[in-house]
């Protein structure tokens, strides 16, 4: 067996009450589990992409040599 076995009464790690959020790009709310409280920003990759747009990208253009 891998790990520790699961006691009866404890709660899963991905069944914890889901923090609410708003979005950085519509202010839209959407919940995120505990662990992504500090990470989430957007409620949707399409927010996100719709944020970053005309920000310089990853790279800066440059291409990457093999």
């Amino acid at each position: 067996m891998i790990g520790r076995p699961f006691e009866k009464g404890n709660i899963p790690w991905n069944k914890k009450n889901p923090i609410v959020k708003e979005c950085f790009s519509c202010k839209k709310e959407f919940k995120v589990q505990p662990y992504r409280k500090n990470i989430a920003l957007f409620c949707s990759y399409k927010c996100k992409s719709l944020a970053m747009k005309g920000q310089s990208a990853w790279n800066k253009g440059k291409e990457m040599s093999n």
